[in-house]
């Protein structure tokens, strides 16, 4: 059993409906899906307080602070701590394929103890040694088109006929095969279980709170939960209304995200004493 758990920006409230839609259609259902909207936006003061309009099995909760995109799951980590509940915490901008909360449930009853991730990178990705010894997980070195991809691409064209399709393309594997991994993409979909994180984890330091895959990432690392990525839950499509005010692109208190990911993971490393030789370049 698990619940859903997400947040979004004002800018995307028109649009959040078709990641939500999404949600609603898995094949494994969630006891509940929660869409977390702080009372006041840190990017964005005019907010007037208006709530985007989901459909009908999405709750909606609005919460006092706003700690930027850990928003989606720090706070259901206290509402859901000792109900026995898994969290999956997942983007606004992203449509799931239908299986794929399922493939990370298959994956949690594999390794219980473990976060389970989607997507994910180890830490050489911003200049540091990986975390840990552990098996990895291995990327493809190209994204093959393979028979699933030629299928559904196909029918995008025959319901498109006779014109193109638009909005993202269909989905690709990313991942040759499973693994442990430094830091889980919230993009992705991770499997949590509340009790990973406490209330004063919401506590995060400026810039850092951009960047939550490496701040919640490393949480769990202080506290020896693994993360284990499922290569072949990764498929999903971004929704072609990603774009308006994506943090990936932003400048945030004159850090950009490569920049912010790095400066996290340094701290992290010092302050909690985890991803241990570790090396960050140091422009950091």
């Amino acid at each position: 059993m698990y619940v859903i758990t997400l947040s979004t920006i004002p800018p995307r409230f028109p649009f959040v409906g078709h990641t939500l839609r999404a949600l609603l259609r898995q094949t494994k259902r969630a006891e509940r899906i929660v869409l977390y909207i702080p009372r006041r936006y840190r990017r964005f003061p005019g907010y007037d307080g208006a709530l985007p309009e989901v459909p009908p099995g999405v709750d909606v909760r609005v919460v006092e602070e706003d700690i930027g995109p850990a928003t989606k799951v720090l706070f259901a980590a206290e509402e859901f701590r000792g109900s026995g509940l898994r969290l999956l915490y997942c983007d606004d901008d992203r449509l799931y394929q239908r299986d794929w909360a399922a493939k990370l449930l298959r994956a949690g009853r594999r390794h219980p103890d473990a976060a389970i991730a989607g997507w994910g990178f180890d830490l050489g990705l911003i200049g540091m040694t990986p975390g840990s010894d552990q098996p990895r997980f291995e990327p493809l070195e190209r994204r093959p088109r393979d028979l699933r991809y030629r299928i559904n691409r196909l029918r995008d064209k025959i319901a498109a006929f006779p014109d193109k399709p638009s909005g993202p393309g269909q989905p690709r594997r990313i991942f040759r095969s499973s693994g442990f991994a430094d830091i889980a993409e919230g993009f992705g979909g991770v499997l949590v279980r509340p009790e990973f994180f406490t209330p004063e984890d919401r506590v995060i330091p400026p810039v850092m709170w951009a960047v939550d895959d490496i701040w919640l990432s490393g949480l769990m690392a202080m506290r020896g939960i693994p993360i284990w990525l499922e290569a072949g839950a990764e498929r999903t499509r971004t929704d072609p209304n990603h774009e308006p005010d994506a943090l990936n692109s932003a400048v945030i208190e004159g850090a950009d995200r490569h920049q912010a990911n790095r400066l996290c993971a340094a701290h992290m490393r010092e302050r909690f004493g985890i991803w241990n030789g570790g090396r960050v370049a140091r422009d950091i």
